[in-house]
């Protein structure tokens, strides 16, 4: 099992080849001390994998050791908070899957807390948000008239979809959140392969339902499919059922998301829209260069009238990478818009920045159609 660095969660072995009966993984610390479950914090451990074999097949135990190493800058994702703050700090970097708590500033007078809006999106009606950090978050509080009659409601939003080609895996997480005097009933997930029933996909006729309780008022769920199938779609929704003040009951379902193992889509109103993914990061330290590639595409009604990446070197820009607007290669304020128009429904964009030194850069994928699509921002450095 190769090493890798901290990343706030535990990794399990890669297995090469055939397996003939349950496989077993048991973890030990360096110094021998036997793990409940597989480690998340950094070390040196042994993996000790035993396959039971069968009546045609011997038993087989492999053991391999690794490490989990100290997390690089490049590999942590940033926060920035508009009225409120994490730990005192308006603005800091986590590694992936650090659980913070944003606590929003006392209201003005004449003034009451709202919600907190997540990258645009209505994520809590909470004063103190708790949340895994999995991408690069811009937060504000937002604050109403203190007579204001403003209805909160529970939500249910995508916050990930990650897709491993290799091992044929798809994992969904949905963030959901209800107002502080509302209780869960539960939540959970739907999920199906059928294109007739992804239509009008509810709780009554999906075919995988999973339920999770919490008594949380911010909480995430996630699912992975195994055993995906080569052109296989799986059609999946978010959901929570809880009880307001009255006892009154609501369910509420997130935006649906189609995904195969060459990608996901999410679907508003009915719509498929375009997806994009950053496809791969090449560094080459020895000629000073980085090479960024996105794969974009949209549905095959559609035309893309821009396809690319936006970067930049300066962090205090970081957060203005998603809210580009130009839809041809320029150099906006200090941040590179580099891509193309096509006919194509599916494109690769490739883009290269030569002469680096040692600064960081930053790099977000851009797919521009009737709607557009911005995504995980990826950091890499030389």
């Amino acid at each position: 099992m190769p090493s890798y660095a901290y990343d706030g969660t535990a990794h399990t072995p890669t297995i090469n080849g055939e397996m003939f009966g349950d496989v077993t993984y048991t973890y030990y610390c360096a110094d021998g001390t036997k793990l409940d479950e597989a480690p998340s914090d950094q070390g040196t451990y042994k993996v000790e994998v035993f396959v039971s074999g069968g009546s045609l097949y011997y038993s087989r135990i492999r053991t391999a050791t690794y490490s989990i190493t100290e997390p690089s800058e490049a590999s942590m994702f940033t926060v920035h908070v508009t009225n409120g703050n994490v730990n005192g700090k308006a603005y800091e970097k986590y590694v992936p899957n650090t659980v913070i708590a944003a606590i929003a500033d006392a209201p003005a007078k004449g003034m009451k807390f709202g919600f907190w809006k997540r990258n645009g999106v209505t994520a809590s009606y909470n004063t103190v948000y708790t949340f895994p950090v999995t991408e690069n978050i811009k937060l504000e509080a937002v604050y109403l008239e203190a007579d204001d009659e403003f209805n909160t409601t529970g939500s249910c939003v995508k916050d990930t979809v990650t897709i491993d080609k290799a091992s044929r895996k798809i994992t969904f997480s949905f963030m959901n959140t209800i107002p502080e005097d509302c209780t869960i009933v539960k939540s959970g997930l739907i999920a199906t392969s059928d294109i007739t029933k992804a239509t009008d996909l509810s709780l009554e006729n999906a075919d995988i339902t999973k339920e999770f309780t919490t008594t949380k008022h911010n909480f995430k769920y996630t699912w992975t499919k195994n055993n995906v199938a080569d052109g296989q779609a799986w059609y999946v929704k978010g959901y929570q059922i809880y009880k307001d003040a009255d006892g009154t009951e609501h369910t509420v379902y997130s935006e649906m998301e189609k995904a195969t193992l060459n990608g996901s889509q999410t679907i508003h109103d009915d719509k498929i829209v375009g997806t994009s993914i950053m496809d791969s990061v090449n560094v080459d330290k020895a000629n000073k260069k980085i090479s960024f590639s996105a794969l974009l595409n949209v549905p095959v009604d559609c035309t893309i009238t821009f396809a690319g990446v936006v970067a930049t070197s300066d962090e205090e820009k970081v957060d203005e990478l998603t809210n580009i607007t130009e839809t041809e290669k320029t150099m906006v304020d200090g941040i590179y818009v580099r891509g193309n128009q096509s006919k194509k429904h599916t494109v690769r964009y490739t883009w290269t920045k030569n002469d680096i030194g040692s600064e960081t850069w930053y790099a977000d994928h851009r797919l521009c159609e009737k709607n557009s699509v911005n995504s995980k921002t990826v950091i890499k450095t030389l």
